[in-house]
């Protein structure tokens, strides 16, 4: 008898380890552990699709007059979208802060930023509702993104001393509803009360219908 439970038993312990391992795309299912180059190389190849439909062109504006901040400064980029302008900067050296609300747009620009081999502090989070400390940031742009209700809160965020870049639609285009999303002919040069204006563009004859601006906290 003894014999007997002895063989049952061994033929049920062969039995179980001999079973055929679960294959590599079951084990991940399960666990969500990914073990195969496969999915690894799916991953890269669906990152490496991403960042071939992205716009990576910075601002005309902005890569043609970067050269008005301090090198090195603290740049915030609000609503940095995919990130092109916030990529550039950081490749120049500088130190690059962009908010997003936009969560799928939020992972392309870390993606972005990753495969040029940089390093942004990208935040997920709302403009009108993230709160930074008072007096963050060297310099604060914005880019076709208007929204006169934060104006204050840009100031805040700036140092003495510092940056704004900011490009809008004006009401000539179109295709963007008038009021809070652009901005009136010459409205930017008032925008920001008493800081210096450094630059201004607003072209007509290139039927672009966006101006831009540099200005300077005193």
């Amino acid at each position: 008898m003894k014999l007997l439970l002895s063989l049952i038993l061994l033929f049920t312990c062969t039995f179980t380890y001999a079973r055929d391992p679960l294959p590599g795309s079951r084990y991940e299912s399960l666990s969500g552990i990914e073990t195969s180059k496969e999915g690894k190389k799916s991953e890269k190849e669906k990152e490496t699709k991403k960042i071939e439909g992205m716009d990576k062109t910075p601002s005309a504006f902005l890569a043609n007059n970067f050269d008005y901040l301090p090198p090195g400064a603290h740049v915030l980029d609000l609503d940095m979208g995919d990130g092109r302008n916030a990529v550039f900067l950081a490749r120049k050296g500088f130190k690059v802060t962009g908010l997003e609300d936009n969560e799928e747009v939020y992972k392309n620009a870390k993606i972005l930023a990753k495969e040029v081999g940089v390093r942004i502090d990208a935040i997920l989070g709302d403009r009108s509702t993230h709160q930074f400390p008072h007096q963050s940031f060297d310099v604060i742009m914005s880019f076709h993104h208007v929204d006169k209700k934060i104006i204050d809160r840009i100031k805040n965020w700036l140092r003495p001393g510092g940056f704004i870049i900011y490009e809008a639609i004006t009401e000539q285009e179109l295709n963007v509803p008038k009021g809070e999303l652009s901005v009136k002919s010459g409205e930017l040069l008032n925008l920001f009360g008493d800081y210096r204006i450094l630059k201004y563009e607003e072209p007509i004859h290139r039927k672009e219908f966006k101006a831009s601006i540099i200005l300077k906290k005193e």
